[in-house]
């Protein structure tokens, strides 16, 4: 029972999607450093296969040209799906990151 504990613990504090929102955007901002070129940041979330072109749709918060990014999901109870929003000037240079999650109680 002991063992099932540690296990059940261990995956739900190594899986990178379950951190809090601020600490996958410290990642996120690591990989994709504020100032970033939109076509920098694009070919980044492209190889990482987390850019869709039919799934650029709005959370309703951004502001001008921005990328989404559908990074992955979990569950627990829900499943619970984890985007990010790169959000750029009108120079296209990278001013902001922020990072959704949702969850599918159905």
């Amino acid at each position: 029972m002991l063992l099932l504990l540690i296990v059940f613990i261990m995956v739900l504090f190594t899986n990178p999607l379950r951190w809090s929102e601020k600490r996958i955007r410290t990642y996120i901002e690591k990989q994709t450093p504020i100032g970033s070129s939109y076509e920098s940041v694009l070919a980044y979330i492209e190889k990482r296969e987390w850019y869709d072109s039919r799934f650029q749709g709005s959370d309703g918060e951004t502001k001008g040209v921005y990328l989404r990014g559908e990074i992955g999901r979990y569950r627990v109870l829900f499943e619970t799906y984890v985007t990010v929003f790169w959000e750029f000037d009108s120079d296209l240079y990278l001013e902001q990151i922020r990072v959704w999650k949702t969850i599918n109680a159905f």
